[in-house]
């Protein structure tokens, strides 16, 4: 069967289903591939570390939301959001709304990466979760500068660059620069996404 064409008709094929601890086993297994750990830095990937970094959220103690990425019922990758005001020291870092929702994402499974798949993944998130269930204005997310195939996708579902900021990560005692990307839930859903 021939895959879907547009960013749209890919949404239908892309769902989310809550982070749970069976799932740490694939997300070892994700965050270890040379092709995501060099943008997704988990300082420690052991199992009791993913616990450390993960456990709380999906015991719902703290305030991200963490999602597995499935298409066609395959689980993919791993999303997440999360308003800024949470995060009151990243907040003042990055200068933005408290109300802003950020998002992070990777594509793990090696068979869904460079197919396509992210403008879809991203879109229908934004659709479901950030405008929809969290009803945010606005959305924000922030890659590397440096990472210029995501950008791209961003770029394709109508994040706009504004700057670039320097962060302090505490969980790995390095500072990086982060290129803040945003997108109006008005300016998302007037473009609709068509390719």
């Amino acid at each position: 069967m021939p895959e879907p064409s547009s960013v749209i008709e890919r949404e239908a094929h892309v769902s989310f289903r809550p982070l749970e601890r069976a799932d740490f086993g694939p997300m070892i297994a994700w965050l270890g591939d040379a092709d995501v750990s060099p943008w997704w830095e988990t300082p420690d990937r052991s199992p009791q570390g993913i616990e450390d970094e993960y456990g709380d959220m999906i015991d719902g103690t703290d305030p991200v939301l963490g999602f597995i990425i499935e298409i066609d019922a395959t689980p993919v990758g791993y999303i997440q959001c999360y308003r800024l005001g949470d995060h009151p020291d990243y907040l003042k870092q990055v200068e933005l709304d408290p109300d802003d929702v950020s998002t992070d994402l990777f594509i793990g499974h090696p068979d869904y990466r460079n197919r396509g798949w992210g403008a879809p993944v991203l879109s229908a998130f934004l659709r479901t979760v950030v405008f929809g269930e969290l009803r945010a204005q606005r959305a924000s997310i922030m890659p590397f500068p440096h990472n210029a195939r995501a950008i791209k996708v961003y770029e394709r579902v109508g994040f706009k660059p504004v700057r670039v900021v320097p962060v302090f990560d505490p969980d790995t005692g390095k500072t990086e620069d982060e290129l803040i990307m945003l997108l109006s839930r008005d300016n998302f859903f007037a473009d609709q996404h068509c390719p």
